[in-house]
């Protein structure tokens, strides 16, 4: 971390993330210095300036100021890039223009995060760390390794083991994507959520079909509610989502609105709060959304980590101070990070 007396905040995200502009007014509350780097709304007066001759030193310039990248004590790696299910119907023209910005843009935050690591400067959280945590085989793999439940997985392109998968589990499974969402319009996002798939339906669909890529699909578990549980450096703040409550989000709970459904901050048992931690320092995350469920039987079951992922809809419905831990987390890592 930068040594200096007075921290001082960058955030990068979009300009529309409330989730930056929340956290925001709480270093403002607490007088704590930040500049909001809105990745999509560069231009002349307000971006990333990278100089070879200053010993290749990133500058942020917003508002008239221009300041060295190592005069940052913290760093929020919020969501500096677009998402792109977030395209509209355009031209195959229009894509392209639009998707090689993103990937400039993309590609200098990188680099600027990279050397933010070199420098010290306490990241929340880096790219590395962001990128070798979200890939859900390993996520399972290290989960699993230190002690959580899991379901039972498979990744294949073979349609038979496949079929032989889905009836040594009575016929029906969980299909999920394993990558990042294509770029789709918002209207054909639901076609890529967590959704079953039966024997009867495989089998028909594919008997003259060839399978040419992976499809991970895993054991339907019996839920009596799910959890998010969100890690901010040495805090946690576990919420139950009563996703039972309707058959649309029965499967996955972000099929319906999430204010149709009860949310509740939650005491975890002592050693599931501790593998959270656990997973945790193992992607050297210091920020983590974990999806799990509970069965009928009070069993606690890992699904997967996001790092990036969405917490403030959580706030909002439990009056749970997520937010303020945030701010905390980055105006004081020495007091609040997970070591």
């Amino acid at each position: 971390m930068n040594k200096q007396l007075k921290p001082l905040i960058l955030i990068c995200s979009i300009s529309k993330d409330l989730h930056a502009k929340e956290v925001i007014k709480h270093l403002d509350s607490l007088k704590i210095d930040s500049i909001f780097l809105k990745t999509d709304r560069l231009s002349p007066s307000t971006g990333i300036h990278v100089d070879s001759s200053n010993n290749s030193t990133y500058f942020i310039c917003k508002s008239g100021k221009t300041i060295p990248i190592e005069n940052f004590s913290a760093i929020w790696n919020r969501k500096p890039f677009v998402p792109k299910d977030t395209h509209r119907e355009v031209s195959v023209e229009q894509k392209n223009a639009i998707d090689f910005k993103h990937n400039e843009m993309r590609s200098l935050v990188s680099s600027m995060l990279l050397t933010a690591k070199r420098l010290n400067i306490f990241t929340l959280n880096g790219l590395g760390e962001n990128y070798s945590s979200k890939h859900k085989i390993e996520q399972l793999h290290l989960a699993k390794n230190i002690g959580f439940n899991i379901p039972d997985t498979i990744v294949s392109s073979n349609p038979k083991r496949i079929s032989e998968f889905l009836k040594k589990h009575k016929g029906t499974c969980i299909i999920k994507n394993m990558g990042d969402q294509p770029s789709i319009s918002r209207n054909q996002y639901s076609d890529m959520m967590t959704k079953e798939i039966e024997l009867d339906y495989f089998n028909k669909y594919y008997v003259n079909k060839t399978l040419d890529y992976p499809i991970l699909i895993q054991e339907k578990i019996k839920k009596k509610y799910e959890l998010r549980i969100t890690i901010i450096g040495n805090k946690i703040f576990p919420c139950s989502i009563d996703s039972q409550k309707h058959q649309e989000s029965s499967i996955d709970w972000r099929w319906i609105p999430t204010k149709l459904m009860t949310h509740k901050i939650v005491k975890l048992p002592k050693t599931i709060e501790n593998y959270c931690f656990r997973l945790c320092k193992r992607c050297h995350l210091q920020y983590g959304a974990i999806d799990m469920a509970v069965t009928p039987d009070d069993k606690y079951i890992f699904f997967e980590i996001n790092p990036g992922g969405q917490y403030l809809w959580i706030e909002e419905m439990t009056k749970a101070p997520l937010s303020q831990a945030m701010a905390n987390l980055l105006s004081n890592p020495r007091k609040y990070a997970l070591e």
